[in-house]
């Protein structure tokens, strides 16, 4: 249980039951506050996220490893919102992955337009464990580096909301 949260548990021979009390989930979400260049085409990139957007535990939001550190095993919604700006000569694929502990997890996909912008967006379902570091990557096929946009808040963004099951 975190501050802030009760449990009224009843135990039986087969272990505890919630049968009431009050649950908080664990939100934290991390954006990018400039532009990062160095994109390089065909090749997946780490995001430097540098800004906390919100963090109600105070210590999910890593801004000097830029990356999100889960405090509670379950289950939360995760959102990777990558943009690219720069050049493009065709409507070229980009992807925004997330990756734990290092590890490629999930993707999204969106197309980088001749106008030199674009957006992917992953958003889902992913069972975390206390501990594990989530991070985000960009990956853009234009033939080009690129750059990933950071010149409004949150159009590049990493953030976990945890579902509570309990």
């Amino acid at each position: 249980m975190w501050a802030g949260e009760s449990a009224i548990l009843k135990c039986e021979t087969a272990g505890w039951n919630k049968l009431g009390g009050k649950s908080i989930p664990m939100i934290g979400s991390i954006y990018l506050a400039a532009d990062q260049a160095g994109i390089v085409s065909g090749a997946p990139t780490v995001i430097l996220y540098d800004t906390l957007d919100r963090d109600n535990t105070g210590l999910m939001v890593n801004t000097a490893s830029n990356r999100l550190d889960v405090q509670r095993t379950g289950d939360y919604t995760v959102t990777a919102l990558t943009s690219i700006t720069g050049s493009a000569t065709t409507n070229d694929l980009i992807a925004s992955f997330v990756s734990v502990g290092g590890s490629r997890v999930r993707e999204g996909h969106g197309v980088i337009s001749t106008q030199g912008q674009g957006s992917a967006t992953y958003t889902g379902p992913i069972a975390l464990t206390a501990g594990n570091a989530v991070t985000g990557e960009a990956y853009q096929q234009s033939g080009s580096n690129q750059s990933v946009d950071g010149s409004a808040t949150r159009v590049t963004m990493l953030s976990l909301v945890e579902s509570i099951t309990w």
